[in-house]
């Protein structure tokens, strides 16, 4: 029986996993010096090797004479836990025993000691799934559980994990892996498999499995399925719903040149052969990133900053783009508004052809020394916090002081209710901005969200005093935000488990009210005028 490649270039030992050297360094020294924990949570996107870890962990704590944490393979509890058969190592899938009855069933027969090996491993994959009759069963067994028992939690969604499950556990962070690291292991299958593939096709592979080993793997073994010849980019845009770079070039072109017709046309047609929107718009930024990069490496002949408009108005709606009940409309719509913003742009609605001519007068006029480069400052109409360090360490100690899982639960209705207003004409930015975080603690008027990136993070930042005056306009009740990144709030959430347990309490503090200070743009000097006045107008 044909067995799939995913299934059988899965990695044995540790020496051979792709990426997450952190985890597999920890996991082995452990292992090395007998310092097994009886319960690990490993969490992070799909594909990237959760299963396959903990899978390998099992065999080696249990291996008699493991080779620098490696199972040795020739022990007899090597030679059973490699079975299918051994009953010493329980998987169990989540997302279809996540009852209480399944977990007090497992709870009856943890204290019954290992058949053939030193200790019981149980594996719950998308341990994040289980009800919460299920998870307080569990908890009962992770608080004492018997020396022979360990349990490896793995799940795709950790911030879904009851805080006193996930203090009780060992916590593992999976990153997505980097594409080089894709490309080496499918190169490498291909050649075990003679596979004859273009590095093209590996390169968007690796690309489209957003950094899931498992994905592209399988994407692999499909294309292999699908001909017997050559794997070239039309069979892989053909398998996968894509486009091909042709019709990439037509739609970009359709866009920039700011023709309404046939880009509505382009993308008729896309739906019309059941191609899938999301995934186009997925595939269109990676080919605006290539050009871009062309542009700056090879000097090639694009208007960089057209390219880079497109991608980064793509970028900023991508989420947006993949909740949306019909994408095919909201891309349309979106790109429609953008190419409207083109055309009055080049029309001198925003930048008009006297203002790039004055600048270009002006920067020569800096070069030549005639104009002295010292500037004075003038206010535009934006303004910003200036302390907002202090604002946001205040609120993020207030929610802490005040968090409960009912505050947390309202402020996530809330923002359903705020959902039925993203598309009102002047607040529907706002609210748009805003459903892209990620609630992650909320107390009695205080809410912590975070966002990936550090742009949206300031982004939004700027413009909180007109989020939170149009929360409390359609909810009715007022709201502080701490907004921040992901990478601070995972810092953040850990030091907060670590003081639970040591029993440290937060105690609310006074807010700290944000301080507005208007933010500066550079304009000449009046030199400048006295040269240029009569060939230029300054306001």
């Amino acid at each position: 029986m044909y067995q799939a490649m995913y299934r059988k270039y899965r990695p044995l030992h540790f020496d051979e996993v792709s990426g997450q050297e952190q985890v597999v360094k920890t996991l082995v020294n452990s292992i090395k010096t007998d310092r097994i924990n009886h319960a690990y949570i490993f969490y992070g996107p799909r594909g990237t090797g959760k299963t396959t870890i903990a899978k390998i962990f099992a065999r080696a704590v249990n291996c008699e004479k493991n080779k620098n944490g490696n199972p040795c393979e020739k022990c007899t509890a090597c030679e059973i836990s490699k079975e299918k058969e051994c009953i010493d190592i329980i998987e169990i899938d989540a997302a279809s025993n996540n009852g209480v009855d399944e977990i007090r069933e497992l709870r009856s027969k943890i204290n019954f000691v290992p058949a053939d090996l030193k200790y019981k491993v149980y594996i719950i994959d998308e341990v994040h799934m289980l009800t919460v009759g299920a998870f307080n069963a569990l908890l009962k067994t992770l608080e004492e559980p018997p020396e022979h028992a360990i349990f490896i939690l793995a799940t795709t969604d950790f911030q879904k994990l009851p805080e006193t499950v996930v203090s009780r556990c060992q916590c593992f962070e999976f990153k997505r892996l980097e594409n080089k690291l894709i490309e080496s292991r499918l190169t490498e299958i291909s050649a075990k498999e003679k596979i004859d593939i273009d590095s093209k096709v590996i390169e968007s592979i690796a690309n489209f499995s957003d950094g899931g080993m498992r994905d592209a793997i399988g994407m692999l073994d499909k294309l292999a399925s699908y001909t017997d010849k050559k794997i070239t980019m039309n069979e892989f845009v053909s398998l996968n719903g894509l486009i091909n770079e042709e019709q990439l070039d037509e739609l970009t072109l359709s866009i920039l040149n700011g023709d309404n017709k046939e880009f509505l046309k382009i993308v008729g047609k896309f739906n019309a052969d059941g191609k899938n929107v999301i995934q186009i718009i997925s595939q269109e930024l990676f080919y605006l990133r290539d050009k871009i990069v062309d542009g700056y490496l090879n000097n090639s002949l694009i208007n960089i900053s057209d390219y880079q408009s497109l991608a980064n108005i793509i970028n900023e709606n991508m989420e947006k783009v993949k909740r949306s009940g019909n994408p095919q409309i909201f891309v349309e719509i979106l790109l429609l508004s953008y190419i409207e913003k083109n055309k009055q742009k080049s029309s001198g609605n925003i930048i008009s052809q006297e203002e790039n001519i004055s600048r270009e007068i002006m920067e020569t006029a800096k070069n030549k020394g005639i104009v002295n480069k010292t500037a004075t400052k003038t206010n535009d109409n934006k303004s910003k916090i200036q302390n907002y360090n202090e604002v946001v360490n205040n609120r993020i100690n207030n929610t802490f002081a005040t968090a409960t899982k009912e505050y947390l639960k309202k402020v996530k209705e809330n923002f359903e209710r705020l959902r039925e207003h993203s598309f009102d004409q002047n607040e529907g930015y706002l609210i748009c901005d805003l459903l892209e975080s990620n609630i992650r603690a909320a107390g009695e008027k205080y809410a912590i969200i975070t966002y990936e990136f550090d742009s949206l993070v300031a982004k939004n930042a700027n413009q909180i005093a007109e989020i939170e005056k149009v929360y409390k306009r359609i909810i009715g009740t007022p709201i502080k935000l701490a907004i921040i990144d992901d990478e601070r709030w995972q810092k953040l959430k850990k030091e907060y488990i670590e003081n639970i347990k040591n029993k440290k309490e937060y105690s609310l503090e006074k807010d700290i009210k944000p301080i507005y200070v208007k933010e500066e743009k550079e304009v000449e000097n009046d030199e400048t005028a006295s040269i240029f006045g009569d060939i230029v107008e300054f306001e």
